[in-house]
Formats: C-alpha cells, structure tokens, sequence
C-alpha cells in the first residue's frame, strides 16, 4: 500500500481544544476537563485566625463524557446529556474543552444509544435489525 493511499484512508487525529466562555455557541460539543473547587481550611488551634480559601482543581469523575450545548446565558451553559437527561454547568467552577464536530456527533449519538440500550434491555443486534431495514425501506 503506498503512502498516498494510507493518507486518504485514515482520518487526521484531532485534540479536544480550549474555548473561551464567550466562543461557545448553541450545537457545540463539549467535555469537563477539571472542575475547580474552593474550600476553607478547617483548624483546631486558636491563634489560627485568617482564613484563607484554597482552591483545587480535580478531574470529575465524568470527565470523558460528551455534552452537547443547548443554550448560553454566561456564566452558564445548558447541555443536553447523552443519557437523556439535561445539565447546567457553571462556567466558573467547570473548564470545558471544545470537540471537534465529527467525534463529538460520533461520541454523543453512541453514548446515547448504549444508554438507551440499557435502559430498555435491548441488545445490539435487534438494534442494527432495525437500521437495516429502514435502510431498505
């Protein structure tokens, strides 16, 4: 196989990129890298007056999971879950990353049929059954 046609047969990867609050837009897919809380130190000694809130940034335990933006109203930001259910993120607590177009669509829509899978005890196979003959039809 030569070098030409490797090229055209397999896709470039892509990176899930930054995106500022502002550039976030209705139909974008995204994901929750980190999520920043704030906590204030709890002392036992006296003499300990200032206190100081310390911020830690964690991973949730979510994080690969894909949400579409339904609307924005900063600081918030409306997503639709792939398990059906919908989300508000807060923009100051959540950093979401943007992902490209064609994963998202493919991470969101397959997240959603295994969810929906689940919930109605339906295996695969009667599932693409179906697809096959709407295809037909």
């Amino acid at each position: 196989m030569d070098t030409q046609t490797l090229k055209q047969k397999t896709a470039a990867p892509t990176a899930a990129r930054a995106v500022s609050p502002d550039d976030l837009r209705q139909g974008d897919y995204v994901v929750v890298m980190h999520t920043t809380y704030q906590l204030v130190p709890w002392g036992d000694s006296p003499w300990d007056t200032e206190l100081t809130p310390q911020t830690i940034r964690l991973i949730p335990p979510d994080s690969g999971e894909t949400f579409r933006i339904r609307a924005v109203c900063l600081p918030f930001v409306f997503t639709c879950v792939a398990s059906g259910g919908h989300r508000t993120l807060d923009l100051r607590r959540h950093h979401l990353r943007r992902l490209d177009k064609a994963f998202g669509k493919v991470a969101f829509h397959t997240q959603r049929d295994k969810d929906a899978d689940k919930k109605s005890g339906k295996n695969k196979k009667s599932r693409r059954k179906k697809r096959k003959r709407r295809k037909k039809d």
